[in-house]
């Protein structure tokens, strides 16, 4: 058997179209041969895929990740130039509040610093009084009378009209607590004295009013003045008198003081018979004491602007005893210049 060299080209096969067909016909191969010519008749269609010029070269690789997508920016509302219907109500509201909360407070701390600071303990048993026009605490129990010393100062009187024109009104208060060792005359005496001899130089009449302080505030009226000054009127003129004013008017030699009353009816002829103790009886008028007595006690008559005086001299030129009466006024002075000042201004 020869052995030939091994080849490149493929085996021959025998081409099965040129053997010859078996002369025996089935129906099996009926039907192949006709399943195969309408196969030959129908292309078939195959799936074309897009080639890519790099395909052949390159092996394919997996295509990268897509970025990712940006996102839309995010709408920014526009501010409104103006609050709302509601947050302005509800501005409005807080607001009102605020000043209402501001109001109670403010109206309760007062009303702690007036009252309730000065309340003792609900354990203590003490309560307030007024003493002295001081709101004092004592002990034991009762009514509170004050809570503060506002509480226990007495009103203010209604000042009383002068009976005439003056410059000014000097006030004078009078405590009925006064030290021990000194009497309510000499007390007056001396802040009357204090008041007057402040004024430098001639002046204008003005008026003194005495206050009292005795648990209440009052003026003085004409038997309290009179009883305060330790001086003396006979009670049948007394009792013809009403309302007063002393006043005093400031000449070259000092102070003199002088005293108009309201009179109910014509007490001239009694003014005649209390001339003889007139200077004893009124001599804290003077401010000090008349040293000696005058060598004539006769009153005599003067005339002023068509109004009649009676007067006494006195050993000191500055000093008289002046009286005269212009309607139903009474006039008493310690000075000629005092009677003819205070005869001017009423007759104007």
């Amino acid at each position: 058997m020869d052995l030939q060299p091994p080849t490149n080209q493929a085996p021959s096969f025998p081409n099965p179209a040129k053997q010859e067909k078996p002369a025996i016909r089935t129906m099996r191969g009926d039907l192949e041969r006709l399943s195969k010519a309408k196969t030959a008749q129908a292309p078939e269609k195959l799936p074309v895929s897009p080639v890519h010029p790099s395909s052949e070269s390159q092996p394919s690789q997996p295509a990268p990740p897509l970025p990712p997508r940006p996102l839309p920016p995010k709408k920014i509302p526009e501010k409104s130039k103006g609050p709302t219907p509601k947050k302005s109500k509800r501005g409005l509201k807080w607001f009102i509040g605020l000043i209402i909360v501001l109001f109670v407070g403010a109206g309760g701390f007062l009303y702690w610093w007036n009252y309730i600071r000065f309340l003792p303990p609900l354990a203590s048993l003490t309560h307030f009084e007024c003493q002295n026009s001081q709101c004092i605490e004592v002990e034991g129990e009762g009514e509170n009378q004050c809570l503060a010393n506002a509480d226990c100062l007495p009103e203010e009187p209604e000042e009383p009209n002068s009976l005439i024109p003056v410059s000014e009104t000097k006030t004078i208060e009078i405590s009925i607590s006064q030290p021990e060792n000194q009497t309510p005359e000499s007390l007056l005496l001396e802040k009357i004295k204090t008041a007057v001899l402040q004024e430098q130089g001639p002046g204008l009449l003005k008026r003194i009013l005495v206050k009292i302080i005795n648990g209440e505030k009052k003026y003085a009226s004409l038997g309290e003045l009179i009883s305060g000054l330790g001086i003396n009127i006979p009670q049948n003129i007394l009792t013809d008198l009403k309302d007063y004013t002393l006043f005093f008017y400031t000449q070259n030699e000092g102070p003199r003081l002088g005293l108009i009353i309201e009179t109910a009816g014509d007490i001239k002829e009694n003014l005649t018979l209390w001339e003889t103790a007139m200077t004893a009886d009124l001599e804290p008028l003077f401010l000090e004491a008349v040293k000696e007595e005058p060598e004539n006690r006769t009153f005599q008559d003067n005339v002023y602007q068509n109004i009649a005086i009676r007067y006494l001299n006195l050993p000191d030129p500055s000093l008289t005893i002046d009286y005269a009466s212009i309607g139903n006024k009474l006039i008493i002075t310690t000075s000629k210049e005092t009677i003819y000042q205070a005869l001017e201004v009423l007759l104007k």
